[in-house]
């Protein structure tokens, strides 16, 4: 086991994973990252509000990474990568259980013209946002004034704010959108397809791909952003078991 201290090095390691370059974000927000046997070990603190181990590679090696890097960084952290390799994990790793499914989506560009009328939120007007939020996606884990969560984006149905995105945990290398919302009573009208683009195309002017998490029930969702080119890429977290 290996560790790894710059952003060059974790990319060739992992082979340029778009996933665990994310989860570094750039080794500025106490990240911690372990090669071994083919696979990477990224120990993520609070990106995208949880406590993450990203885990990339051979399942030999990412088999050897988890419990130094629990180790190393708390229990309380979620070792996470693609649901093939930590279903096999799981099985090699009895003490460790299955917490929930969900999908990675990236994408290196988006459809010309698909954000039109969308527009950045001023952030004297990030209450409306904090309002939307609370009717559209209370469970969000982007809000309003967390640390990691930079720029709103949004589309006005005449006056109010019908739909939202955040530009948030976003890296160098690996663009993120969260806090995605529409207003319950406009949904199905193409207002969020709008906002998650431009916030796609803004940081896709400086980086080379853009990423989301999605719960894995949530084909609408997954819908829309497959329409504006995301890649579904079925994903899953475990912790360890109680003792």
């Amino acid at each position: 086991m290996e560790e790894i201290t710059d952003i060059g090095s974790l990319a060739e390691a992992c082979q340029g994973d778009p996933y665990p370059l994310w989860a570094a974000q750039g080794f500025n927000h106490g990240a911690r990252a372990w090669s071994a046997q083919g696979a990477v070990a990224v120990a993520s603190p609070q990106a995208c509000a949880r406590d993450r181990i990203v885990l990339s590679g051979e399942l030999e090696g990412a088999s050897r990474l988890v419990a130094p890097a629990l180790e190393e960084m708390g229990m309380g952290f979620r070792p996470q990568g693609d649901l093939a390799l930590v279903r096999l994990l799981l099985e090699q790793l009895p003490w460790l259980r299955l917490i929930e499914e969900f999908g990675w989506m990236d994408t290196s560009s988006v459809p010309p013209g698909s954000s039109a009328g969308a527009e950045w939120i001023a952030e004297a007007e990030w209450p409306e946002v904090s309002e939307l939020l609370a009717r559209a996606n209370p469970d969000s884990y982007a809000q309003v004034g967390m640390d990691g969560v930079g720029r709103w984006a949004g589309y006005r149905d005449g006056a109010r704010v019908a739909s939202v995105a955040a530009d948030a945990w976003s890296s160098a290398e690996v663009g993120f959108i969260s806090g995605v919302g529409t207003d319950p009573a406009l949904r199905g009208q193409g207002f969020g397809a709008k906002v998650c683009s431009l916030v796609a195309e803004d940081l896709l002017g400086t980086r080379p791909r853009v990423a989301l998490l999605v719960d894995a029930d949530n084909h609408p969702a997954i819908a829309l952003y497959r329409r504006l080119g995301f890649r579904f890429r079925p994903v899953a977290s475990c912790r360890a078991r109680a003792t």
